[in-house]
Order: structure tokens, then C-alpha cells, then sequence
């Protein structure tokens, strides 16, 4: 069963990059961003880009939304069951680069979603 394990978990590795990875946990700290900026009332854009998309119609908009939380969840979910199923050194490198990009980067991230990825991991 051990040689199974360790089958399955460098064919993981070899099909996921640690660089794949990378992108996946950039795409999720560019969400969590986004919706902290929402949610503060933050807004890098003008005023006439505001009211352009003040007269966006109410579904589209929960379409993209639910799209959004969609993805996150997606992602979470794969990095979760990445961890918990690759080497101790993936699980490291992974693990690392989140935290290191949280604490250093000064990235935004929900602590629930950071929870949930190590409770998925085990």
C-alpha cells in the first residue's frame, strides 16, 4: 500500500507543478482580494466606472458572482486534496508559498479559506 501511495503521489507531482500551484493559489488570492475591496467599499476605479456598472443588470451580476465563489471553492477543494495526497516536500512547498504570501506579500485571505485547505489536507 506504501508503494501505491508513493506511486500516485509523484505522478501527482509530475502532473501538478509546484508552478501550476502557484498560479492556482495566485488566482485565489486575486478573488479574495477583489471581494475584500467589495466588501470594504475599497474601489480602484473612477466614478463613471462605478455607475457603468451600477446599471449592470442584477442577474448578470449574481451569475458572476456565484461564478467567482464557484472557482474559490473549486480551488480550495484541489489544494486541499493536493496536499493530503503528495510528498511531505510538495505539502511543505505549498503550504509555505501560501503562508509566505499571506505574512511577507501582505495577501489577502480569508482565514476560513486557509482553514479549510488544512482541514481538506488531512
Amino acid at each position: 500500500m506504501e508503494n501505491y501511495f508513493n506511486t500516485l503521489s509523484n505522478r501527482l507531482e509530475n502532473l501538478f507543478t509546484f508552478n501550476m500551484v502557484k498560479t492556482l493559489v495566485a488566482i485565489l488570492f486575486q478573488d479574495m482580494e477583489q471581494a475584500f475591496k467589495v466588501f470594504s467599499g475599497k474601489s480602484d476605479q473612477d466614478m463613471s466606472d462605478e455607475e457603468e456598472e451600477s446599471n449592470l443588470d442584477d442577474q448578470v451580476f449574481f451569475e458572476v458572482r456565484n461564478a467567482k465563489i464557484s472557482t474559490r471553492e473549486h480551488i480550495k477543494n484541489f489544494l486541499g486534496l493536493l496536499i493530503s495526497l503528495c510528498s511531505k516536500e510538495m505539502q511543505y512547498k505549498i503550504i509555505e508559498h501560501i503562508t509566505r504570501s499571506i505574512i511577507f506579500e501582505y495577501k489577502v485571505m480569508r482565514k476560513s479559506i486557509y482553514n479549510e485547505i488544512l482541514i481538506l489536507s488531512k
